[in-house]
Formats: C-alpha cells, structure tokens, sequence
C-alpha cells in the first residue's frame, strides 16, 4: 500500500534528520521575536522529490522519481513604506537551481501578538509561468501549470490567474505568520473565507532540537492545518511543518499526497499518479 511505502520514507528521514524529541513542556518563549533586524542572511539548501506511480492499490515501488536541489538565499534589507503608509521590514529571497535564478520581495511586520505578512512580489516566472507547459498538476480540483505553482498557492494562497509576474501584492487583511508568545498548543487562523478561498489554520505542536551540521537547534514545531476542499475536516494529503528556531526558520518540510497529471489531450488525467517530498534546510545564518 501507499501508506506503506510512505511509512518507510519517513522513518528514513527522521533517521536522516536526527531529530531529538524533547518530552518537556517547556513555558512560552514570551520574549521571542523572529529576528528581523536588517543585514540577517538565511542561507538553505531545498531538496525535493517527486514519486511517480500509476496503481493507488498495488503496493509496489515508485515506478520513477525526480530528484531537484537549489540554494536559497535570504536577506533582511531594511524597512520599507509601502502604499505611504505601511512601515514593512523587505526581506529579499533568492533561489539559484544552477541554472536559474529566482527572485521574491517579501515585506513582514513584528507586533506585539505575532509575525505579519504583508505583501510580497516575484520577479521572473517562479509565480505564475507565462509559457504553459504541455502537463499540468491537478490537487483538490485544481490544476496548476508546474509544481511551483502548486507550491506557491499552498504557502502563500495567490488566486490561480489573479496575479502576475512583476507585481505586488497585498495581503488584506495581512496574514499572521506566526503568533507571540510561542506556547506549545497555540492555535490561530492564518487564512479563513471568505477573503481566502480556504481555511488553514496553524498549531505549535511541540518543541524538538534538530542537530544540522554538529549545531544544535531548540526549534518549536509549528504545523500547517488544511481544509483545502471545503469539507470541515484537515486535510490528510497535505502536510507542512516548520521548525522555528531563535535563529528564525531552521527547516521546512512539505508533504503532498495525491497529485495526478494532467494534459490539454487528457484533462481528466494522463494514468500517472506522485507524491512529493520537499525538504529546506538551514545551511548558514549571520545576524547582524
């Protein structure tokens, strides 16, 4: 089965991983602030996966896979006024695949109850590509031109055919991205209808140290809860996770069940079925 073959993906990573739970309920960190001050550089390194198969009830391995690397650059530039009224801290993220270079402005407020984001663009193609591919991803009745789309509707929620390339947009109202103080099951609303056209909330679900190149990190774990369908239940094909740090975002890990693929011949599916895997890592941060 699927399940089984998902299980023994995971035991391998969390073997990879070497992740440390710590049984403690720790109190609140009530004096953390994600560390936003102008010069912070995050550097990660993105692994993902895609697992190809054309039999959901046979239990036989992933027929084919690809296999995808790049290194991801963030830097914290300063404060900057957007519409002459909004004082938002810019952070500038890159990411190089080793042929490609991509760009995305994101701008964020720290308040006294949490993280906010406000607005963000793209420059270049990673949002919404202007050339079509021949294949498309269908989730949840949808269907999206590459992965990357997929991926970007996912973290951020940018309407499918509402936004391009080169521009701004604003969230209204701005979206909580993590709440203050973090106490372990602390819940809150990150999108909700009907400004968004879902319903994802988020959950600190614990704490775990994660040991990345002989560092040990003390993270909170904070989850993503889906209701992507509209049915009044979490999504268990979708599962994201990060790993918040004092140092700020130590790892992200993204699981989606499910995908089918799609083509202008066959809308209704071309029989090939994948799963994807998608890890970023913390490689390198230098604070101001």
């Amino acid at each position: 089965m699927r399940l089984f073959r998902l299980l023994i993906l995971f035991l391998g990573l969390i073997a990879v991983n070497a992740c440390i739970l710590d049984e403690n309920d720790p109190p609140a960190e009530r004096d953390f602030i994600y560390p936003l001050e102008p010069g912070n550089i995050w550097k990660y390194e993105r692994d993902y996966s895609l697992y190809f198969y054309t039999d959901t009830t046979n239990p036989t391995p992933y027929l084919d896979t690809l296999l995808y690397t790049s290194q991801i650059t963030n830097t914290v530039t300063g404060t900057d006024l957007l519409n002459d009224t909004l004082n938002a801290i810019e952070m500038i993220c890159t990411e190089n695949d080793g042929k490609n270079v991509y760009t995305n402005y994101q701008y964020y407020q720290n308040k006294t109850d949490g993280l906010y984001l406000l607005a963000y663009y793209s420059e270049g193609s990673l949002i919404l590509p202007k050339s079509v591919s021949v294949k498309h991803i269908r989730f949840k009745d949808m269907v999206f031109d590459n992965y990357h789309q997929l991926l970007n509707y996912i973290q951020k929620e940018i309407p499918i055919g509402k936004v391009i390339a080169d521009s701004l947009y604003f969230e209204n109202p701005p979206v909580k991205v993590l709440e203050y103080p973090l106490e372990i099951g602390a819940q809150w609303t990150y999108r909700t209808l009907p400004n968004d056209p879902f319903h994802i909330e988020k959950i600190i679900e614990g704490k775990e140290s994660l040991l990345l190149n002989d560092i040990l990190y003390d993270c909170y774990k904070v989850r993503f809860l889906y209701d992507l369908d509209h049915d009044g239940a979490w999504d268990e094909d979708i599962w994201i996770t990060d790993y918040i740090g004092r140092e700020g975002l130590i790892r992200r890990s993204i699981t989606i069940l499910g995908l089918f693929e799609t083509s202008y011949i066959q809308p209704e599916g071309t029989g090939r079925f994948f799963d994807s895997f998608d890890t970023y890592t913390l490689t390198e941060f230098n604070n101001s």
